[in-house]
């Protein structure tokens, strides 16, 4: 399901008109959780705010993501932190 930084969705993801397949996320530094601290101060909302800037994606299209492509990018979220 990964490989590196891309993450293979199981059920891709229309947006802008086009058929998203893969998505790259690249690891985070400290002001991108920064960033999304100021947003919100509730968790999930963190997370979300923080994938979608790490993707690249609008949060509104990160909200679309079927559940086992989101959980994909919060394990691969999780790895970065750990290392």
């Amino acid at each position: 399901m990964t490989d590196s930084n891309n993450i293979t969705l199981s059920h891709p993801l229309d947006h802008e008109g086009k058929k998203i397949t893969t998505l790259k996320i690249r690891r985070p530094i400290v002001a991108d959780m920064l960033a999304a601290q100021k947003v919100s101060a509730n968790e999930p909302e963190r997370e979300l705010n923080l994938i979608a800037v790490l993707t690249g994606l609008p949060r509104a299209a990160v909200e679309q993501l079927d559940m086992r492509d989101y959980m994909a990018l919060q394990r691969k979220l999780a790895e970065y932190m750990k290392n």
